[in-house]
């Protein structure tokens, strides 16, 4: 799906929060759904799930891809 740059991650990782939460809602208080939104300059694979040679234009795709993030 080529990490958060595809739009189907968005409808794949709601539904795996959405278990999460309901799983373990009496087990954990507080929830950080995102981590490390903020790593995209540094370390895009590891937050994004991308690799640089697939896109012709990388930074307007990482971009897109904490967009959809943003989105789920």
């Amino acid at each position: 799906y080529q990490g958060w740059y595809g739009r189907q991650t968005i409808d794949l990782y709601t539904r795996f929060a959405a278990t999460c939460l309901k799983r373990y809602k009496d087990k954990v208080k507080y929830w950080i759904v995102i981590n490390q939104i903020n790593l995209i300059f540094g370390e895009s694979f590891s937050s994004l799930g991308m690799v640089m040679d697939e896109y012709e234009d990388f930074t307007a795709a990482k971009y897109q891809a904490v967009h959809n993030e943003f989105v789920a």
